[in-house]
């Protein structure tokens, strides 16, 4: 992983691993999405004009996100966002912590792999109710969750939950004391939507 590179702990939700996956996003050569209008640089008096050019970030690791999750629709077209981001997360190969020392904080839970996206397994279904709890486990009124939700959603009275209880496919739980020891428990529900034996 680069240095410039997003890292984490999720600031917002330390419960919850993000970046969520790694993508190719340096020295990235384009030539169809490039503008020859534009200038290859972001100085306002280059004026030069290019056929081409080889930009980084975030902004070229996307593009390969949305294509593996476009590539693998095309084997699923039925379903749902939450299962095709499940699979992009679960497929992934593993990175080399040795070579990139800011580990799961900086890449999740690896690079991203498309040759998998046929048969993923198991995936894990995240419905809207499911990120409605969440929303009310951090502290969110009813008030602010209809304002998200866009309906008449609203939190539970007395125990909300905490961040640990999403159905998603990470498992990350935020410590304030690592010098003793500790149990955490994670539930997660699973759909197989592969062979009998699916992993």
């Amino acid at each position: 992983m680069v240095s410039f590179s997003g890292c984490g702990p999720n600031i917002v939700t330390p419960d919850i691993l993000k970046p969520d996956i790694s993508a190719p996003g340096v020295e990235i050569l384009i030539s169809a999405a490039f503008s020859p209008l534009g200038s290859p640089s972001s100085i306002a008096t280059d004026e030069r004009k290019v056929k081409f050019n080889i930009l980084y970030g975030t902004s070229m690791a996307c593009p390969h996100a949305t294509g593996v999750a476009t590539y693998f629709k095309t084997f699923h077209p039925n379903w749902s966002p939450s299962g095709i981001k499940s699979t992009v997360i679960t497929i992934a190969r593993p990175m080399n912590a040795t070579r990139n020392p800011d580990a799961e904080f900086s890449y999740g839970a690896g690079n991203i792999d498309p040759l998998k996206a046929i048969n993923p397994g198991l995936v894990y279904q995240t419905l809207k109710e499911d990120y409605i709890k969440l929303l009310c486990s951090i502290s969110w009124d009813s008030k602010k969750v209809k304002m998200i939700s866009g309906d008449n959603s609203s939190c539970p009275e007395g125990n909300k939950g905490t961040a640990l209880d999403l159905n998603y496919p990470s498992m990350t739980a935020y410590l304030k004391q690592q010098d003793k020891p500790f149990v955490i428990n994670f539930t997660r529900t699973v759909k197989n939507v592969g062979s009998e034996n699916s992993t």
